[in-house]
């Protein structure tokens, strides 16, 4: 039992549209909430309360029920678990002012309406609707009350006024149930409670002869919508009535609402129809194909080129009509051997089937089909991976270190924090299923990178949020500076910059930072042109520090003890970024890490089973992949790591374990061959462009070459060493003379990553032709001029080749 100046009340289960003493609205979450209730004239001091031989209330108290106390910033599910084994009642106050009720039967009844993520505040019982018992009162008045209101609980205090309600100097000493109270009043008389009910009567008629009042119920309502800073009149009730789950619309503010109906084609897409049906639509439309009732080009343009995001599935209509990528949620870029032959088998004989590797070290599907979407989702799920909220408007893959919990030079272990902000996405908490409605509608794509050690292999600095390790400069403890705002686009690329907060290393502090500051964007992101729909222009538009206060603001609102404080300073001892290719100690003993080669990050089937069987025989299973698109097996035995570099699979094929300096780096996003707006083909040219400048230079250090098809930058060439984009060019016609139009690319170089990481935002190059004979030479001048680059050392044999090849040609 809570001690001190308790503050209890009155709870009635209100039900109807109107009662004797009180009239109910719908709330945003289909609740019916008391908005009004009049005052019961009647005192324990009255002739007519009964016979005097009942018991006070003040002698039930020390046997009523425990209840809890609570903030209006708590979210739902930690007020379900605070009240859980007590009476299910909980208090809920703002500072020291009452405002509400909030029981466990309220959430039983109501559960699949909570988003147990939200403020307990929007589904209280108004503090205004209840009435407080004194305690001086006996038990059978407060009976007699709980009868006339449907009430479970009398909640008594002392110094009420006469119309039953608390006051300033109204003190609250405790609660007792109506069994309490049937209890006591079992060793007594009671009296009857029919003076209630005339009273009550009174009041109806009193009700009756006033001018109805609209406004009122309008008021409150829009204050309690306000106070869950999601609710709308145009989609608050809104429930998908084939998952029991809320819409995603029916979380945004009205005045975001109001700025979607003037945006974009895409907001007014996510407003004719939520995305989130997605979560089921694909089951349907399958269905239907399936039974030969449509075909994939009747399915509506909207879900099929666009809501159907939400669960993943990218049509590629340009390059393969009628098939899909299909985008994973890979947090950390931890897959086991079992996913990834489940991956060979969904790609296994289509038409273009491969899975590939991205720069988010995540999977995508390639060749699926919209009546296979179902069985990859329901494969996925029962493997515990999800493809929901992974494309489009939603917060994007979880990248964190390669390296997580097998490095000697860790900061922080990234694996179990990108598992936790995978959840807080894709989890209904609600429901225990994946896909969630309270982050279903956001006005662009989100990126978050949390990094664990100095070398930055999440490349916090191109992420909307990004997590940087940083021990506390006065308690030494580890923690993150957060970066904000990094993303590249067709109109913009930014870098972030420092947000000035640091918070600790710690589940709690990361999921609720990363919540608050994806609340604020979802909320107030803009809605209308979506090249200014990213985080980096909310910030400039608040400007830093007041961003941070915005954040802080809404961290505190929840109540959870994080704490936000100024940005630590950074280590800056001499540090040299690592690689992870290649063969590596572990800081366990007996234990190395295996990085390997995938080339542009595409597997075929056999490949993807390779690997599989790589990481059964030698790494328990587990396989990582890395924002560069490769892959690292982790403990392998010391004893076993000859064995391993031996496997034909690593030495017949293109996955290698010792790729050269050039071979071994480069990247590239998807390209002409299924990207609707790429310029060129980008993963065929990269891996071959590769090989030749392999075979031609020496360097002395990892070149990283960076491929993208178009202005968009999936391939992320501002970081790269040397970045490729793909462009237009002209070349000599020698048939006609003129000059014609051919692929052909701009060439950025100087990009860095690591500390102190630096975009390069301006080429060096234009125009220059996409044919190898044209674009190889160039290369190598760069490479020579910029990277120390020498020409190929050859051995006798090659040099007698090229002697002949010149004599003889």
């Amino acid at each position: 039992m809570w001690k001190g100046s308790l503050r209890l009340f009155l709870l009635a289960s209100w039900s109807g549209t109107m009662t004797a003493s009180a009239f109910t609205v719908t709330n945003s979450m289909g609740r019916n909430v008391l908005v009004k209730s009049s005052p019961l004239w009647m005192s324990s001091t009255s002739t007519e309360t009964g016979s005097g031989k009942d018991t006070p209330l003040s002698q039930i108290l020390e046997g009523g029920m425990e209840y809890q106390k609570a903030k209006s910033s708590d979210r739902v599910s930690n007020v379900v678990s605070s009240i859980a084994g007590k009476s299910g009642l909980a208090l809920v106050y703002e500072d020291d002012t009452p405002l509400g009720i909030f029981t466990r039967k309220e959430y039983s009844q109501y559960k699949k309406e909570f988003m147990l993520t939200s403020p307990v505040k929007p589904y209280l019982t108004p503090i205004d609707d209840v009435v407080c018992v004194s305690t001086t009162d006996t038990a059978n008045t407060g009976i007699c009350l709980m009868e006339e209101k449907g009430a479970e609980y009398v909640i008594v205090a002392d110094n009420v006024d006469a119309n039953y309600r608390l006051n300033a100097n109204s003190v609250i000493q405790g609660v007792v149930s109506i069994n309490d109270l049937k209890g006591a009043l079992a060793k007594g008389e009671r009296a009857s409670c029919d003076v209630f009910k005339k009273k009550a009567e009174e009041e109806e008629a009193a009700a009756k002869k006033s001018a109805e009042e609209p406004a009122p119920s309008k008021k409150v309502v829009e204050v309690v919508r306000a106070a869950a800073s999601a609710p709308n009149t145009d989609f608050a009730n809104e429930i998908d009535s084939r998952t029991q789950k809320p819409t995603g619309r029916s979380f945004l503010p009205q005045e975001t609402i109001e700025r979607a109906k003037k945006g974009s084609p895409i907001e007014k897409v996510k407003l004719a129809k939520d995305g989130t049906a997605a979560f089921v639509d694909v089951y349907e439309f399958a269905a239907k194909i399936r039974a030969g009732e449509t075909d994939w080009d009747e399915i509506e343009k909207a879900d099929l080129e666009t809501r159907l995001k939400w669960v993943g599935m990218v049509h590629r209509g340009k390059r393969t009509p009628g098939q899909f990528m299909m985008r994973l949620r890979v947090p950390n870029g931890i897959v086991n051997a079992d996913q990834m032959r489940f991956y060979a088998d969904c790609v296994e004989n289509r038409s273009k089937g491969v899975v590939d590797i991205t720069t988010r070290a995540n999977i995508q599907l390639r060749g699926v089909k919209l009546e296979d979407g179902p069985d990859v989702i329901d494969g996925l799920h029962s493997r515990n991976q999800t493809s929901f909220h992974s494309a489009l408007d939603n917060v994007r893959n979880m990248v964190g270190s390669p390296l997580a919990g097998i490095d000697d030079q860790e900061l922080v272990d990234t694996r179990p924090l990108c598992n936790a902000l995978n959840d807080l996405i894709s989890l209904d908490p609600v429901t225990n299923t994946r896909g969630n409605p309270y982050w279903g509608n956001l006005p662009r794509k989100f990126n978050i990178a949390v990094s664990g050690s100095r070398d930055d292999f999440a490349h916090t600095n191109i992420n909307d949020i990004g997590l940087d390790p940083c021990k506390h400069a006065t308690t030494g403890e580890m923690g993150f500076n957060v970066m904000l705002g990094g993303y590249m686009s067709i109109k913009r690329v930014a870098a972030s910059i420092p947000g000035n907060m640091w918070i600790p290393a710690d589940r709690t502090s990361v999921v609720t930072l990363c919540e608050a500051i994806i609340r604020i964007f979802r909320d107030e992101g803009e809605r209308k042109d979506r090249q200014k729909a990213r985080l980096m222009w909310l910030v400039e538009k608040y400007g830093v520090e007041d961003f941070k206060k915005a954040v802080i603001k809404e961290v505190d609102s929840y109540d959870r003890g994080v704490t936000i404080q100024d940005a630590q300073p950074h280590d800056h001892s001499p540090f040299e970024r690592r690689e992870t290719m290649g063969v590596h100690k572990q800081p366990q003993e007996g234990l190395s890490r295996v990085g390997i080669l995938v080339p542009a990050g595409r597997l075929s089937a056999e490949e993807c089973r390779q690997i599989a069987d790589l990481a059964d025989n030698y790494s328990a299973g587990e396989i990582r992949l890395t924002v560069e698109q490769n892959i690292i097996l982790p403990n392998v035995k010391d004893t076993d790591v000859k064995s391993l570099l031996a496997e034909p699979a690593l030495n017949n094929g293109r996955l290698k374990v010792n790729p050269g300096f050039i071979e071994g780096n480069f990247v590239s996003c998807t390209g002409a061959e299924f990207c609707g707006l790429a310029l060129i083909e980008t993963k065929s040219h990269a891996e071959s462009v590769a090989k030749k400048l392999e075979g031609l230079v020496d360097v002395d250090r990892p070149i990283r070459i960076h491929w993208t098809g178009c202005p968009n930058s999936c391939g992320q060439v501002q970081v790269a060493d040397i970045g490729i984009m793909g462009g237009p060019a002209k070349k000599l016609d020698p048939e006609t003379g003129k000059m014609k139009a051919v692929p052909g690319c701009k060439i950025f170089v100087g990009g860095t990553i690591g500390e102190g990481a630096e975009l390069q935002l301006e080429h060096q190059e234009q125009g220059i032709p996409l044919a190898e004979e044209e674009l190889v030479p160039v290369l190598v001048d760069i490479l020579k001029t910029n990277f120390g680059a020498t020409d190929k050392k050859k051995g006798k044999r090659a040099a007698i080749k090229s002697f002949v090849t010149r004599v003889f040609s």
